[in-house]
């Protein structure tokens, strides 16, 4: 009986083993070595903890690569077909996730000294930082966003979403709020949700979810309920985020919100212009506005003043 026993665990230890083998190959990009270590671990013992996740991630992985190739552009066309099937659920978030990773550490091994933004051009979906933030080099991945976004290209949601993902990473937490507010104010709907660091509005973003069946409406909401909730403030200063605000908000006077979509939107510019004016004095044109697109949110917005 011992000795059944004891060959029990050297088949369980040599699963363990070959597993941890796998693992550094697949982090390596190596697909095919990782193919062999796992089906190994799976001979030995099947339920293994996530070996059945591993291998198939690296089938998809490796047809990904055979398919278009480990130059720099195929590594990107591989990301953007994993981002799509993503996209339809045909893979899970931690099997995207765990997918994405040895594609950017490939990608950054192709990088020169040229590739300082998106690595794929005018179509600005992979940037540079990104790739680090999802390999958790968050001091890097911050310092190349905040460059982008200071010298190139300032109103960014996306990448405001990611440079808070990074500052909340290293506990620079009042800065995060602030990334994401500018993120959220900017455009709501161009954030990644899922990678979002600060487990509150993560949180409420899955709320919004559930009570919205529209994705973009309850999108839209987030800023206003974010505020509401205490989750962030809006500094009151005139600076460029004010300006950026009021010039779209301009843009849309006169004109009529006809959906949900839109009106919550204007409603999130008045909420961010009336928190942050310098003066004293109340714009009453601006909270009529803001009765008139939706008054219980109105209603909620005066009892939090």
């Amino acid at each position: 009986m011992g000795e059944i026993k004891s060959q029990q665990i050297g088949l369980f230890n040599g699963a363990v083993t070959d597993k941890k083998r796998g693992r550094a190959a697949f982090e390596a990009g190596d697909f095919e070595a990782a193919r062999y270590y796992f089906n190994k671990a799976h001979a030995l013992d099947p339920c293994l903890s996530d070996l059945s996740l591993l291998q198939n991630v690296t089938n998809l992985l490796s047809e990904l690569i055979q398919k278009n190739g480990r130059s720099k552009t195929g590594l990107i066309r591989s990301w953007k077909t994993l981002v799509a099937t993503r996209c339809r659920g045909e893979i899970s978030a931690r099997e995207f996730a765990l997918a994405e990773r040895p594609l950017c550490q490939l990608l950054l091994q192709k990088i020169s000294e040229k590739d300082v933004g998106y690595l794929d051009g005018r179509e600005q979906s992979l940037h540079i930082g990104y790739c680090y933030l999802v390999l958790n080099d968050f001091r890097q991945a911050h310092h190349l966003i905040l460059d982008y976004l200071t010298t190139y290209q300032l109103f960014d949601a996306r990448l405001w979403g990611y440079l808070g993902d990074c500052a909340w990473q290293l506990k620079w937490y009042d800065e995060a709020r602030l990334d994401y507010l500018r993120a959220l104010f900017i455009d709501p709907l161009r954030l990644d949700y899922e990678k979002l660091a600060y487990p509150d509005l993560k949180n409420l973003y899955r709320e919004l979810k559930m009570t919205y069946p529209d994705e973009a409406v309850a999108e839209s909401l987030i800023p206003i309920f974010g505020w509401l909730n205490g989750l962030f403030t809006i500094p009151q200063q005139d600076g460029v985020m004010r300006q950026y605000v009021a010039r779209k908000h301009w843009q849309q006077r006169g004109t009529l919100p006809l959906t949900n979509l839109e009106r919550y939107r204007r409603f999130a510019q008045c909420l961010f212009l009336d928190q942050s004016r310098l003066q004293p004095s109340i714009d009453f044109e601006l909270r009529i506005e803001m009765q008139q697109l939706a008054p219980k949110l109105f209603q909620q917005y005066l009892n939090k003043l």
